[in-house]
């Protein structure tokens, strides 16, 4: 799923609030920065993604997708892309990021979220760990088309 960028264990501070939005044209280049950090060839190429940013001081410092989608047993969710600045992790930004999404997936009727961490990603871990996430016991593929 998501960088090391999710390991925010602190609150963020309440004189510098963080605002979560729906990303907007204007927020693409930060993006693109924001996704290189994740993935070093990902780049932006869905301008209608649901992809919110975290803003704090009028800058772009982290973001993150959810996508819910319906199956015959119910409407579900993913959350991707979970990335915050490297100067400003540590913050609080990727635990209110995560927030956010599970607070969206909530209000869209999904009965689950599901998103990936690899081994390296304990930062993360810790933070899904906290928000009641489980590790399951199956292997992900994946077909590139």
């Amino acid at each position: 799923m998501s960088g090391d960028s999710s390991g925010d264990n602190d609150r963020v501070p309440a004189d510098r609030p963080v605002v979560i939005r729906p990303w907007e044209p204007r927020d693409r280049d930060t993006v693109q920065r924001l996704l290189r950090l994740f993935s070093v060839d990902a780049e932006v190429s869905c301008d209608d993604a649901p992809t919110y940013v975290a803003v704090q001081d009028a800058h772009v410092v982290g973001m993150v997708t959810l996508c819910v989608f319906r199956t015959l047993t119910g409407s579900k969710a993913y959350l991707d892309h979970l990335v915050v600045e490297p100067g400003m992790r540590r913050r609080g930004i990727g635990r209110v990021l995560v927030e956010h999404a599970v607070s969206q997936a909530r209000a869209a009727g999904a009965t689950r979220v599901d998103l990936t961490a690899g081994d390296q990603k304990q930062a993360g871990r810790a933070v899904y760990s906290s928000f009641g996430f489980r590790k399951r016991d199956t292997s992900v593929f994946r077909l590139l088309l």
